[in-house]
């Protein structure tokens, strides 16, 4: 039996598979053709609703994750939002308990009540990652790309240009050359290595160089996260760092991961907030002690294996798969 899909008339067919028992059958359409090949092969047929729901999850696990996921979206309100009048303790923040909230109930009753409520209450110290949704820096108007949008740049990598890679790789190079005469420039590449054991931490690297300074390699390891929180992770620590060099008026960073480097500047409500409003207030403080200072996010694709930025992504494999929650630093 030889099964394959005709593409056109008069046009020569697509060869899907091969038995060789001396008849040929011919079907437009590949759900048929698989239909075929199970008989051919002696395999049960399943009907389609079953293979469908087979690539799901049971619905009570996906309904389990969908109230997990609106329990954690508690944590990014405000802390005056009407629903944290009705929460206690520390989740309440600054709001004002509402008449009906459990606080006023005695410690007996309250143990007695199951509601949403309390069980978002009872859950969000499951969570470990802390939000600020009222944060200064993410005050409208006060925010750093409101106020220095012009000194913060990003030059994206296209990779579907033509001789993408040979362009990119001048422009890494020039513009190093250029950054490395310059007293006043400092570079940094940066990268993260997640590991596919989720018993592992994620680790981040950083690698300084600049005219008249010493090169510097950091690697931390920053816990079980996704590899944007580590990238984040690294950019912030190359930040912080540059800011609190002497002399220095140009920042420029080299990283494959523009995404995080824009959520850097990025001070609302995310995963890694807490890296962005740091890197927002120290760069704050920075440019306003400067007129002339800038901040530049260069993408530096991994296929490259470009300069330090290479040095940054062999960095953060160099330490040995570290288990629990810990935090080590590594500089040397």
């Amino acid at each position: 039996m030889k099964i394959f899909r005709i593409r056109s008339v008069g046009l020569a067919c697509t060869l899907i598979s091969y038995v060789d028992d001396g008849d040929i059958v011919q079907s437009p359409e590949i759900a048929t053709n698989c239909v075929m090949l199970r008989h051919a092969y002696g395999a049960p047929h399943q009907p389609a609703e079953s293979r469908v729901w087979q690539a799901f999850p049971p619905i009570s696990l996906h309904i389990q994750k969908l109230s997990q996921r609106a329990i954690y979206r508690t944590a990014t309100l405000s802390d005056t939002h009407p629903i944290r009048s009705l929460m206690k303790g520390e989740h309440a923040k600054a709001a004002t308990p509402n008449l009906g909230a459990s606080c006023w109930m005695s410690v007996a009753r309250q143990k007695n009540v199951c509601d949403a409520i309390t069980e978002t209450c009872a859950k969000l110290d499951r969570l470990t990652e802390v939000f600020s949704p009222c944060a200064e820096e993410n005050s409208p108007g006060l925010r750093l790309m409101d106020r220095h949008h012009d000194r913060v740049s990003f030059n994206d990598f296209d990779p579907k240009a033509e001789d993408a890679l040979v362009k990119r790789r001048h422009l890494l190079d020039s513009t190093y050359r250029q950054a490395i005469a310059s007293h006043a420039a400092v570079c940094f590449g940066t990268d993260c290595s997640v590991p596919k054991r989720t018993a592992h931490q994620a680790t981040a690297s950083f690698v300084m160089n600049g005219a008249g300074r010493e090169p510097v390699t950091s690697t931390w390891v920053t816990g079980r996260v996704l590899s944007a929180c580590a990238e984040l992770f690294a950019i912030r620590s190359a930040i912080i760092r540059a800011t609190m060099l002497e002399g220095c008026s140009r920042i420029i960073i080299f990283t494959d991961s523009m995404a995080a480097a824009r959520r850097s500047v990025d001070p609302s409500v995310h995963s890694g907030q807490a890296h962005s409003l740091a890197v927002c207030k120290a760069l704050g403080e920075w440019f306003s002690n400067g007129e002339d200072r800038s901040l530049e996010f260069i993408g530096a694709p991994s296929k490259l294996k470009w300069g330090i930025h290479h040095q940054a992504h062999v960095a953060s494999r160099s330490l040995p798969p570290i288990p629990g929650t810990g935090v080590l630093k590594s500089e040397y």
